[in-house]
């Protein structure tokens, strides 16, 4: 018969060997008289999850580039439209606010040339006026469907339901509560939505 225990947070019984509660996402404490080979097998569990969700990192020494373990701008930006139609995963904190600085320097741009070339008066610049708002419209509604995903993927990475988006259909406050939730810390170890943060990747190595 196989070992079990409970875990400490949500009470559900699980399976001994488990590292994490897959109903509440809860890291359990390790067994009593474990051996090296549960942390090593742990430690490769977290290399695998960094190889199989982080591409681009480095697959020689398995340590992550610079840029995801310091997201920047550019790294956001590919972050962000990389993964538009993900729903699933993580986001960090810093890749979330990154991301929403781009989005909005982008934004900003394209509306400034439509503002340009409308005060023209000229049918020439009124031309490329109209050619610019037909793709803001659609950069919006491509930017509005990236917002949705990215903010479920910052919701995951504070161990959160994604579900937690809907708050925002609150009238006046809902927006409130979920922009807090946007500025939550990362939590750095696995849970029920991914692996590690790259952060707590390093720790290890």
């Amino acid at each position: 018969m196989d070992e079990t225990k409970h875990c400490p947070n949500c009470g559900k019984l699980l399976k001994a060997d488990v590292k994490f509660c897959p109903y509440c996402g809860q890291a359990q404490p390790e067994r009593a008289g474990a051996t090296d080979s549960c942390q090593a097998n742990y430690e490769n569990q977290s290399n695998n999850w960094q190889q199989t969700y982080r591409p681009n990192s480095d697959s020689g020494n398995g340590n992550i580039r610079s840029e995801y373990s310091s997201p920047n701008m550019i790294t956001s930006f590919q972050d962000y439209f990389g993964n538009m139609f993900h729903i699933s995963g993580r986001m960090s904190r810093a890749s979330y606010w990154w991301s929403v600085l781009d989005i909005t320097l982008l934004v900003c741009v394209t509306w400034a040339f439509v503002a340009i070339f409308s005060s023209t008066n000229t049918s020439a610049g009124n031309m490329i006026a109209g050619l610019f708002s037909v793709i803001f419209i659609i950069l919006y509604i491509f930017l509005y469907v990236g917002n949705i995903t990215a903010m479920c993927r910052r919701f995951h990475d504070i161990n959160y339901s994604a579900g937690f988006w809907w708050l925002q259909l609150i009238p006046f406050i809902g927006s409130i509560i979920v922009f807090i939730f946007m500025l939550f810390s990362s939590v750095d170890e696995g849970n029920r939505f991914g692996g590690p943060d790259v952060n707590y990747l390093k720790k290890l190595n």
